[in-house]
């Protein structure tokens, strides 16, 4: 990607996570990350790299008035991103997007960074 460029999972490409709650519970789920970039001017909590909730192709896995559905920006502290994601199995699957941009000023290279997700009873 090159400075300024913004790419999401919006559109499948690439695709996004896909989330299953094989469990007996509906959960709510929680994500945290460590730092993508690494450029002072792009630290977590800002517009350089978000998430949403997304409905998968079992729509209406889960709670989404209650769900984080527009985008948020990562954090290192767990942030709510999913309300009541269903057990039943033909309704149990939701997509977490992921959205990033490249600032003027991050140096070249690979990127990466550990999301971890956390599923609690509703």
């Amino acid at each position: 990607m090159a400075h300024f460029e913004v790419n999401d999972t919006v559109n499948n490409h690439p695709d996004p996570f896909i989330l299953e709650n094989d469990g007996n519970i509906a959960a709510n789920v929680s994500v945290n990350s460590t730092s993508l970039w690494k450029s002072a001017s792009a630290p977590l909590n800002s517009s350089y790299y978000q998430f949403k909730a997304d409905n998968s192709t079992e729509a209406n896995s889960f709670n989404w008035l209650n769900s984080q559905t527009t985008w948020s920006n990562m954090s290192n502290i767990y942030k709510s991103i999913i309300a009541m994601l269903n057990h039943t199995d033909s309704n149990d699957l939701a997509e977490i997007d992921i959205r990033v941009e490249v600032i003027s000023d991050e140096p070249p290279g690979s990127k990466s960074a550990i999301l971890t997700f956390k599923a609690e009873e509703s």
